[in-house]
This record gives C-alpha cells, sequence and structure tokens, in this order.
C-alpha cells in the first residue's frame, strides 16, 4: 500500500507541461479516473450477476452468493470516489471533462466554445442529476438485495421463502434499470469527456467491456 501511494505522489508530482498552466496533472487526474472507474464497475457487474441470478432464479448460484455480495460492498465506496472526481472537476482541480470549464458556454467568456455551447442543455446541471438518480438506483437495488439475502438466512426456511421472493422481484426490476443505466452512464462519464469528437465507438465497447469482466 505505501508503495502505492508514493507511486500516485510520484505521478502527480511528475506530470505537467512547461509553460501550459492549463494543464493541472490531466494525465494523471486520467490514470485515477480510469482506476476508480474500472473498480467501481466491477462491483456494479457483481450486483449485475447477483440481481440476474435472482431474476433467472437459478439454484447454482447459491454457493458463491455470498462471494458476489462481498465483492459489491466497494460498490459504495466506488461511488463515493467516482462523485469525487466528478465535484473536483466541476470546482476545475482537473480538466477531464472539458465542458465543465466555466464560462464555456457564454460567448462573452475568452472560454467560450460554440460546439460545447449548442450541447450544454445535455450537461450541466441536468449531467449531475442523471449522474446521482444512477448512483441512487445503483446503491439502492445492491444494499436491498444484500439485505435481504442475509435476512433470509436468519430465518426459518418457510419465512425465508418471502425474502427470496422480494429479491426475485427486486432482481428483475434491477435488471431493467442496469440495461437503461449501463449505456447512458457510458454516455455521460465516458463519452462526454471529449464532448466535440462524437466518439461513439465507446458506448459500443463499454457493454462488451462488461461482459469480459464477468
Amino acid at each position: 500500500m505505501a508503495i502505492g501511494v508514493v507511486s500516485i505522489i510520484a505521478m502527480f508530482l511528475t506530470d505537467h507541461i512547461e509553460g501550459d498552466h492549463s494543464y493541472h496533472q490531466t494525465r494523471a487526474w486520467s490514470n485515477v479516473f480510469s482506476g476508480a472507474f474500472f473498480f467501481m464497475a466491477l462491483a456494479l457487474a457483481a450486483a449485475f450477476f447477483l440481481g440476474l441470478q435472482y431474476a433467472a432464479e437459478a439454484g447454482w448460484a447459491t454457493s458463491i452468493k455470498r462471494v458476489i455480495e462481498s465483492v459489491t460492498l466497494y460498490l459504495p465506496w466506488g461511488l463515493s470516489f467516482m462523485l469525487l472526481l466528478f465535484i473536483l472537476g466541476q470546482l476545475g482541480v482537473h480538466h477531464i471533462y472539458h465542458w465543465m470549464a466555466d464560462g464555456i458556454a457564454d460567448p462573452s467568456n475568452p472560454h467560450y466554445d460554440e460546439i460545447i455551447a449548442g450541447k450544454i442543455g445535455y450537461f450541466g446541471w441536468f449531467w449531475w442529476v442523471r449522474t446521482i438518480l444512477y448512483m441512487i438506483g445503483w446503491y439502492w437495488f445492491t444494499m436491498k438485495l444484500r439485505k435481504n439475502s442475509i435476512e433470509a438466512d436468519a430465518m426459518e426456511l418457510d419465512k425465508g421463502h418471502s425474502y427470496h421472493w422480494k429479491n426475485v422481484k427486486l432482481g428483475a426490476w434491477f435488471m431493467v434499470l442496469f440495461a437503461v443505466t449501463s449505456s447512458t452512464s457510458s454516455w455521460d462519464w465516458v463519452m462526454s469527456i471529449d464532448t466535440i469528437g462524437f466518439l461513439h465507438f465507446l458506448d459500443g465497447t463499454f457493454l462488451p467491456a462488461c461482459g469480459l469482466v464477468h
């Protein structure tokens, strides 16, 4: 762990461009973002797997259910770290998201960008609303699935069945939520890094990547 901390500090100290005061260790922050997103996605993939097994009423998954549930426990931390990175970007600490720059949609501002200004209705406060909804939805379903699972195991078999069927319903609804938000969150969190380049392939590679993780 100490080596990791020292490496991160060294990364920020050595990541600079002479004469470019707007750079602000963008490469270092991008690496932090990639790591944060990757591990958050692992926990989310575990939550998806858990919900899928309940929705499909797969009996074989019972033997590994506790392992999958343990992986999902990182999700609150992963989402919190992602939220912190987004807030730091909005405050101008890093410049991963160009559209977060002050005055980017103001024609009188030297930072004005006509293309981004035309899309600012999709970003700005609306982007933040979507982001918060993703996080709340993922967190609630994941923690509820785990809570019901633990409570079912602590009860007698006949009473525990009711909690199992609750998770079957929750798992089905979570599949619907995940089907939509796994795409839209990749638009908002990954594709919006380059708002001008229209990198649509990023959304196409996000879902196969989730499949590869599984």
